[in-house]
């Protein structure tokens, strides 16, 4: 959960605290507040999706917006919602931070048991990587990220990264492109998730 200096603290359950920008900032496990995945909602690209690797999702991250720094993979939507007092601030499902936990960074695995890895591989358009039926990309250097322990990258206009989430019930693989980038601000992605 993320609450700000004078607002209340809700369900503390947490395997991992800092103190990031004046805020408490607790990574939480979606059971932990009650919540599971869910479809859209808080801005997100909406839609709980269709067949992996199809279509892409579009999202705005906001590095210091209490809700919109971080997104949850699947849905689409943004990892953090408020609670039903509407101060409160729970994690939902955060797969990757952008700017709270790492500046100017991409951050994944970084709510529970998580753990991941997220690799940069430069000026390159989505389109042009492709994931194959023998799960490996076309492009060597980003099947690096099968054996990676990297879990933050500086964020670059225009570069295009994979990134893997390791979870209990299997791994998140998605690659993904910012554009639209204010550095220590926001930054606009889009991704495409394999697995």
């Amino acid at each position: 959960m993320y609450v700000r200096p004078g607002k209340r603290l809700a369900r503390f359950g947490s395997l991992l605290a800092a103190v990031t920008l004046g805020w408490v900032v607790t990574a939480c496990t979606p059971d932990a507040v009650g919540v599971t995945g869910g479809a859209g909602g808080a801005g997100g690209a909406g839609g709980a999706g269709g067949a992996l690797g199809e279509p892409s999702r579009t999202l705005e991250l906001v590095a210091h917006d209490e809700i919109k720094h971080t997104v949850d993979l699947e849905s689409g939507a943004y990892g953090l919602v408020y609670g039903a007092d509407g101060v409160t601030v729970f994690n939902k499902n955060s797969q990757l931070d952008y700017g709270a936990v790492n500046p100017d960074s991409f951050t994944v695995g970084i709510q529970g048991n998580e753990t991941g890895a997220i690799l940069d591989l430069g000026a390159i358009a989505l389109s042009d990587l492709h994931y194959d039926d023998a799960n490996r990309f076309d492009l060597p250097a980003a099947n690096a990220i099968f054996e990676s322990a990297q879990a933050v990258a500086l964020v670059k206009e225009g570069h295009t990264y994979v990134a893997i989430v390791h979870r209990a019930v299997g791994d998140v693989l998605v690659k993904l492109h910012a554009t639209d980038l204010v550095l220590g601000q926001k930054v606009k992605i889009t991704w495409v998730r394999y697995q």
